[in-house]
């Protein structure tokens, strides 16, 4: 089953090509070829789009110092204004051996943006809707009502999913 964060919503919806990598880019147009009817859960952690960020890295747990684990190390971002960016989060360590941890180096900013637009629609850990339920929500209640700025706040690719947006909604407005 596909795993999607809450914001993932939008950010598929507004995809057009700009990408944090190449790797990434290819891995969302991919994702995005997939039946609207393909079934998803909900995470809170890294996802299926996260798996090909450049943002999101594996570290050995055993050779990391206390700092990564407790999350005081500030990183450098990919792209824009790095007052966005924070640090390290450790999120998942099952995926991987048990000295390796998969973090991101966004977690925080991301996890904000998660949570306004689950608490929006009620979603939990492993809801479960088809990707159709999951657009359709998220085109509605968001970007048709205008609240994008205030459900991604000061987002690095902000420009773009506005102009996207504005194409969204003159178009349902035919």
């Amino acid at each position: 089953m596909l795993q999607l964060r809450p914001h993932h919503s939008l950010c598929m919806q507004f995809y057009v090509g700009k990408a944090y990598s190449p790797d990434f880019g290819r891995n969302m147009e991919q994702k995005l070829l997939l039946p609207e009817d393909t079934e998803l859960g909900i995470t809170f952690g890294l996802d299926d789009l996260c798996a090909h960020c450049p943002n999101h890295r594996i570290h050995d747990d055993s050779e990391a110092s206390p700092a990564i684990v407790n999350s005081d190390l500030h990183s450098s971002p990919v792209i824009g204004n790095s007052d966005l960016h924070s640090s390290p989060v450790i999120v998942n360590s099952d995926s991987h051996s048990s000295s390796a941890v998969d973090i991101c180096d966004s977690e925080a900013h991301v996890r904000q943006i998660d949570r306004r637009v689950a608490d929006l629609f009620g979603y939990e850990e492993g809801s479960r809707m088809t990707l159709k339920k999951f657009f359709q929500n998220s085109r509605e209640k968001i970007i048709l009502s205008n609240r994008l700025e205030e459900m991604c706040g000061e987002c690095d690719f902000m420009d773009i999913c506005k102009e996207q947006a504005k194409i969204i909604r003159k178009r349902n407005q035919i």
